[in-house]
């Protein structure tokens, strides 16, 4: 079955660790969609931010924001745009402030800010949109929640999760790592792979007629879901051994190889 779909994760896949897309990218979107396939972006970054490299790349597409809680049309009409619980707010909130640590709310708006910190300018320097810091409870409290991310050194982010999933196990609560320091939570039945099943079935396009890549956990269920599945070189282990082809890293142009080599030339 020929591919109609080709979806490609942002940091650390189409994107170079300057967060800037690699200079062979745009040449292979443009093949792609030459050849008839729909490009679609699939990131934990929210919608505001992937719009612009969207843009930059010349992409008219869907996409998948928020790590699939958002998933937009072409026209940018929302298809669908999942919540948090309440409850699973309070708990990362009282955490991270006894912790002290950052904690990271994505809106309709875009990111919040809660508890700044270093760690918190180190996300602040990689999104291309401004993010808002939000002082008090109160104020927190009120934003519609699309995911939480909590943001500390990799090494912390083993103990964190062992400290969260235990006290939301009751809640419908979906948790993933997007990068070595960034622990997310997300609702339950909200990640990339169901916004990509959503997508598909929006437009009428079956799963094995869409390719994927990604590079780190937040895209297992992307590529377990996909008909043709692909990882950089600079994958996290378990992503490259459940993709069908590995290819070279971020930094060599990986994107642009898989689309050559595996989704126009199969």
């Amino acid at each position: 079955m020929a591919i109609k779909w080709l979806v490609s994760d942002l940091d650390g896949t189409l994107l170079t660790h300057d967060r800037r897309p690699h200079p062979q990218a745009k040449a292979a979107i443009h093949a792609a969609l030459n050849a008839g396939l729909t490009v679609v972006l699939a990131s934990g970054r929210a919608a505001q931010s992937i719009d612009l490299f969207a843009a930059e790349l010349e992409v008219v597409g869907p996409l998948i924001a928020s790590n699939g809680v958002v998933v937009l049309s072409a026209e940018r009409e929302v298809i669908r745009a999942a919540r948090i619980p309440q409850e699973a707010v309070e708990i990362a909130f009282n955490y991270c402030r006894e912790n002290q640590l950052q904690l990271t709310a994505y809106t309709p708006e875009g990111p919040r800010f809660v508890f700044p910190s270093k760690w918190g300018q180190v996300y602040a320097s990689r999104v291309n949109i401004p993010v808002i810091e939000i002082s008090s409870w109160e104020e927190f409290v009120q934003l519609h929640h699309y995911k939480l991310m909590v943001t500390d050194a990799p090494e912390n982010i083993p103990a964190r999760r062992a400290d969260l999933e235990p006290q939301m196990a009751h809640l419908p609560i979906f948790t993933t790592e997007s990068e070595p320091e960034y622990l997310e939570f997300l609702p339950a039945n909200a990640d990339k792979g169901t916004g990509l099943q959503c997508l598909a079935e929006r437009y009428g396009v079956d799963r094995e007629e869409v390719a994927a890549i990604g590079d780190y956990l937040n895209d297992l269920t992307m590529l377990e879901w996909c008909g043709l599945s692909g990882a950089v070189a600079n994958a996290h282990p378990e992503v490259k051994n459940i993709a069908k082809v590995t290819v070279a890293s971020n930094e060599e142009g990986g994107f642009a190889e898989f689309v050559n080599r595996f989704v126009l030339q199969p």
